[in-house]
């Protein structure tokens, strides 16, 4: 669902255009791009549980560098 709805709001900026040189290629649209992409292809869940496991293993590897 989260790709549709990010799917939904660049095609609403695109479609309200008068022309499309003046569409921003923005941080915020490059994200919208990359949770529609990932949304649609149903990729989304697994990204952000790698993201989230990967922050973990950081600060467990920091925790066991720290307490020696």
């Amino acid at each position: 669902m989260a790709g549709w709805v990010c799917f939904y709001i660049l095609f609403q900026k695109v479609v309200n255009l008068k022309n499309l040189s003046s569409f921003e290629v923005g941080l915020g649209n490059v994200v919208l791009f990359i949770f529609a992409l990932l949304g649609l292809t149903g990729h989304l869940p697994q990204t952000i549980y790698g993201f989230v496991e990967s922050f973990r293993l950081i600060a467990e590897e920091a925790r066991k560098r720290i307490i020696k």
